[in-house]
């Protein structure tokens, strides 16, 4: 699944309530400032560290490409508890990331396959299918593209749930608390193998709901937006309610 306009840090509480024990992150831009200071915290180890995170850090220099020369002390790859994932991304900004978990602390060897797998891969090719300690992957791009792979639907579901509400909060124009989809309106949006966006130009707001264009067709910026609405999905303000109509 990929979606746009959704931020790695609105994937973390989910995350934490679904994934195994172990979570491994890496790529990680770093746009976070050291508290306190101008200076930019040099790798994931030093953020999960100003986050009081238990954090274990490895150099992973060897499996970088086409970015100048090794640095010295850097330690990309972090191990830290799952239950710690929603605070380690908390507010934070960043151009990439990617992140894993796993059943058990990974061995060197299995280390070594995950970054050879992660930086050999074709594009849309899975990470999960040659891993079998892990059931979730997710990979987030400038905080706008975000890739995700999940052997059960239940973090799909929870990430699906909050762009909606997300994008229904943004489109409103004005401060209102949006409830969370149900299970049967997420139906619709999490078939197999479909694409879907809901252009902003699209939306239609009234003083007691708001109506989305659901479109069907995969979106990359600098394309045309999908413009034939599959489903008009509205959700009512004072109710709380969503609700789908005939396009």
């Amino acid at each position: 699944m990929s979606l746009v306009a959704l931020d790695v840090s609105d994937v973390g509480p989910s995350w934490g309530d679904i994934a195994l024990p172990y979570t491994y992150v890496w790529d990680v831009g770093h746009y976070q400032f050291r508290p306190g200071s101008d200076r930019l915290l040099l790798d994931a180890e030093e953020i999960a560290r100003t986050r009081a995170i238990d954090v274990m850090g490895y150099d992973i220099e060897w499996a970088r490409a086409h970015r100048g020369p090794a640095r010295e002390g850097v330690r990309d790859l972090i191990r830290i508890r799952s239950s710690d994932l929603p605070r380690f991304v908390e507010d934070l900004h960043t151009y990439d990331f990617e992140m894993i978990d796993a059943s058990h602390e990974l061995s060197k060897a299995e280390l070594d396959e995950l970054m050879v797998i992660a930086h050999t891969r074709e594009p849309k090719a899975g990470m999960l299918d040659p891993l079998t300690w892990a059931s979730l992957y997710v990979s987030n791009h400038d905080a706008c593209y975000m890739w995700q792979e999940a052997r059960s639907n239940d973090l799909l579901r929870a990430t699906v749930s909050r762009a909606l509400v997300n994008f229904t909060i943004a489109s409103s124009h004005t401060y209102v608390e949006v409830t969370a989809p149900t299970p049967r309106v997420l139906d619709h949006l999490i078939e197999p193998a479909t694409a879907w966006t809901a252009p902003q130009d699209m939306v239609r707001v009234s003083e007691d709901a708001i109506r989305l264009a659901v479109c069907r067709g995969d979106w990359m910026l600098g394309q045309d937006l999908p413009r034939e609405a599959a489903y008009i999905v509205q959700y009512r303000f004072e109710a709380g309610t969503w609700e789908w109509l005939a396009a």
